[in-house]
């Protein structure tokens, strides 16, 4: 048996099984957007990665600008190779706490503000040179904490883009698990 008791402020608290009204609504509303059919726009949930379910649309449009800001020949990533990207990130952010995840949504927000301000337009819409005098505004300001979250963005745009094997492959990586051994002439026979 369960207790329902109504507040003041008309929020209903439901003792029992844990679920408010409030929160019925919110899972109703995930299940009715994953239940979206196929679009060129929006892929069905099931195969979006975590990374690109967890972040909205707008801070998605905000991360790429970012990400060609950092990396120029990201701007030449198709579909495909930008779920790669993400998912390489989310893998990275998955042994974070959830709060992290939620932190860099809440930078990309206020980047987006902070270029609003100083430059009178989104993030999105400014060039790149523009976009990189405001990164550049922030990693190298007084603001400790923005410092860090523009450097640690950077970071996290790095090693998604260039931690793809196609990355790898064009800038001529080639690691192997046997080290200098590997080399032609450098092996243990020689």
């Amino acid at each position: 048996m369960t207790d329902v008791h109504r507040h003041v402020n008309g929020n209903v608290r439901v003792y029992g099984n844990g679920l408010t009204d409030r929160k019925r609504k919110r899972k109703r509303k995930r299940e009715r957007k994953c239940a979206l059919p196929d679009t060129p726009d929006t892929p069905a949930c099931a195969a979006r990665t975590r990374y690109a379910r967890r972040v909205a649309p707008m801070n998605e449009r905000l991360f790429r600008a970012v990400a060609v800001t950092v990396v120029p020949e990201a701007g030449a990533l198709g579909e495909g190779e930008w779920r790669e990207v993400h998912g390489i990130i989310d893998r990275a952010l998955g042994r974070r706490p959830p709060a992290i995840r939620r932190q860099l949504s809440v930078l990309l927000r206020v980047l987006n503000a902070y270029a609003f301000v100083r430059r009178g337009r989104g993030l999105g819409r400014l060039t790149p040179g523009e976009r990189y005098q405001v990164l550049h505004e922030l990693e190298r300001g007084p603001v400790a904490l923005l410092r860090k979250g523009v450097w640690g963005l950077r970071t996290l745009i790095l090693m998604g883009y260039y931690a793809r094997p196609a990355a790898a492959v064009a800038i001529g990586y080639g690691a192997d698990p046997r080290g200098w051994s590997a080399l032609p002439g450098k092996g243990s026979g020689a």
